[in-house]
């Protein structure tokens, strides 16, 4: 059977033939070494005898089986997890991303090619995969390598594991290591967690238009199972991250990719420009996931930025310019891995305290408060992680700032910096030795008390929402 009528089968006919086609689906089953989230896994649509890297690796191929369908029941079960959170990703744009599939996968080896890519993109995680590497190369730092390394080894181990994979053919299989191979994260640049100089190691030597469509389709249901351990459907690729990843093609598709992308994210919101200044809050936008939901929305995320913005005192204003706006090119740039979760963490935790300051309320309004007030926390903690690094001004490359504290602080206390724990990682540029530090600042002293504006401001909105009630206003 072709892998076209495949994917038009039922969903339980589709596994099972990509179970076949794909031997090596077995090996998800197994024990992974990195992104374990000890999550409730009561909202996935899969057996909860199913390992966490397992459920979002199938929730990402069902993901794109629907969209290559089509049919209204693939809407219904793709968009099933993201109604209580998201706007969902509209039939419209639905539509046109299984037209997009369709017509850029169209013949059996690039459609074969893809299926392997979304369902195995994160097999570098899985334990047994990472040993059978580590007998040939020591020091591959991520996943992405990982399997890189796995996957350009052409020995007996790595061929008897990934039989699937050797059964493609060999122009995707050069496709697929030239992606793997470039360590640089498509999805990290749509949230701008990467420098400038990340662009300079996406090269695809075979086939570059094809190799780049098939990361950039890859990426994008690798986005849609991210959440496939806990909910059920594509939760993560509703309408606004469906119009950011379109943005980023599009800017993939000029001769300045990185800037044309910083470019759009600021037109979103209004910021647009390439200042120091304009480029540090693009990153910080795409960070905060502002902008991309509606022009509506868009001029509401704007005021939540700026106004987040403009509470910072200038000294914090000037070094998180200085760190989100270095290129990386000529001096130092700086990829925050776990960035996204610094910058959204402290949000979600002041969306969460509404109920506590103000039992009752349910505005719009107190949401947009809350983000706002977190973004201000999130950046002045940034501003004083910024501080406590010390970097070579002289080396040029990305420093990987590990910002494993983002987790950490929310827990401790919401609402100011404790403790900051930071890994700083980056390759010598003379002999591409792995340098790494952990650093641990006594706690910061004179934090602003954000909590107590917050609580000002929510209670005044309460205190009118009551008014209005009370009036039928």
């Amino acid at each position: 059977m072709r892998i076209n009528d495949i994917l038009l089968s039922t969903e339980a006919n589709f596994i099972k033939a990509i179970t076949e086609i794909f031997p090596e689906a077995k090996l998800l089953n197994g024990a992974a070494t990195a992104s374990v989230e000890l999550a409730d896994g009561s909202g996935s649509e899969f057996p909860a005898d199913m390992q966490v890297e397992e459920k979002r690796a199938w929730a990402g191929l069902l993901a794109l089986k629907r969209a290559y369908r089509g049919t209204e029941e693939d809407y219904e079960n793709f968009i099933k997890g993201q109604h209580s959170k998201f706007v969902p990703l509209t039939r419209n744009s639905f539509a046109a991303l299984g037209h997009y599939v369709r017509g850029t996968f169209y013949s059996e080896e690039k459609l074969l090619g893809l299926c392997w890519t979304v369902l195995f993109n994160d097999l570098g995680k899985i334990k047994a995969c990472e040993d059978v590497l580590r007998i040939y190369i020591k020091d591959a730092l991520g996943h992405d390598e990982i399997l890189a390394g796995l996957l350009g080894l052409n020995s007996e181990e790595s061929m008897n594991l990934l039989p699937g994979y050797n059964n493609l053919s060999r122009t995707i299989q050069r496709q697929i290591l030239d992606i793997f191979r470039t360590n640089c994260n498509i999805s990290d640049l749509q949230q701008l967690e990467r420098p400038a100089c990340s662009i300079v190691g996406i090269e695809y030597p075979n086939e570059p238009f094809f190799t780049s469509e098939l990361d950039f389709a890859h990426t994008l249901f690798d986005v849609a199972g991210a959440a496939g351990h806990v909910s059920p459907g594509a939760e993560r690729l509703h309408e606004q991250t469906y119009n950011l990843f379109l943005g980023l093609r599009d800017a993939f598709m000029t001769n300045d990719p990185y800037n044309n992308y910083c470019e759009f994210r600021g037109k979103l919101l209004g910021i647009g420009g390439n200042s120091p200044e304009h480029r540090a809050l693009q990153r910080i936008s795409a960070l905060s996931r502002l902008g991309g939901v509606s022009a509506e929305q868009n001029a509401v995320d704007r005021n939540i930025l700026l106004d987040a913005w403009s509470s910072l005192g200038a000294d914090d204003k000037d070094v998180i310019v200085k760190y989100l706006s270095a290129t990386g090119n000529s001096g130092p740039g700086f990829y925050l891995a776990f960035g996204v979760a610094m910058f959204m963490n402290p949000q979600s935790q002041y969306i969460k305290s509404i109920t506590t300051i103000a039992p009752g309320l349910n505005d719009i309004k107190a949401t947009q408060i809350a983000k706002r007030f977190g973004l201000s926390s999130a950046l002045w903690n940034f501003a004083q992680i910024c501080k406590s690094i010390s970097i070579p001004e002289a080396y040029t490359g990305t420093y990987k700032l590990v910002l494993k504290c983002a987790n950490e602080l929310t827990q401790i206390d919401p609402w100011q910096v404790t403790q900051t724990m930071v890994n700083v990682t980056y390759r010598d540029s003379g002999d591409a030795a792995v340098i790494s530090r952990t650093l641990l600042d006594t706690p910061v002293i004179g934090a602003p008390n954000f909590k107590a504006d917050f609580e000002i401001e929510l209670k005044k909105l309460d205190m009118a929402s009551s008014v209005k009630h009370k009036f039928g206003m």
